[in-house]
């Protein structure tokens, strides 16, 4: 898309990462060998609408690529309508290669319908996204944060983010939700 470039390289100046472009398969593989010292390599990909077949096989080249430990983590918006969550979900089938951050939590009244979505389709929430001053507004999933705020408990900027948590996370801090 216009401009995603120059975002995306704005993002890896404020998060200290160097930003690589992949047109291909091939130059995706050149570039995780040529970044495979690095701790952590984000790849964002092409926003294809989940009717677009270009997602499959956008979809079908990160699966082929599981020597290299690739985890896919679905964005889903938590302004959203269910029936539309459900369909992204259906479409990307993260299964257990990875899990879910849920965006837009400052812009929605209710989370009710992304997490049901979450929890129906038992997923993995890994973090919970509250603005756009990134890494700041990024948290790990907190399910005692989460429930306090579908309670409408807690008040305050960030309602998601645990008192006296940071932002950084780790595999130990990703909360499994599953429906019961």
């Amino acid at each position: 898309r216009i401009g995603a470039h120059a975002q995306l390289q704005h993002y890896g100046q404020i998060l200290g990462m160097a930003v690589r472009t992949a047109g291909s398969a091939a130059e995706l593989c050149s570039v995780l060998e040529e970044l495979s010292d690095k701790e952590l390599i984000c790849i964002d990909t092409a926003g294809y609408s989940q009717h677009d077949v270009r997602l499959k096989r956008q979809i079908s080249l990160l699966r082929g690529l599981s020597d290299w430990g690739i985890e896919l983590f679905l964005a889903l918006p938590a302004t959203s309508q269910l029936s539309h969550l459900k369909a992204v979900v259906q479409q990307y089938q993260i299964g257990d290669q990875g899990g879910v951050i849920v965006t837009k939590c400052d812009e929605a009244e209710r989370l009710g319908e992304v997490l049901g979505c979450v929890i129906e389709q038992a997923l993995v929430l890994a973090a919970t996204c509250d603005g756009q001053d990134i890494p700041r507004d990024l948290w790990p999933a907190d399910a005692t944060g989460l429930v306090s705020h579908l309670m409408g408990v807690v008040q305050g900027k960030s309602p998601l983010t645990p008192a006296g948590e940071n932002n950084v996370m780790s595999d130990q801090q990703r909360v499994a939700v599953h429906g019961s």
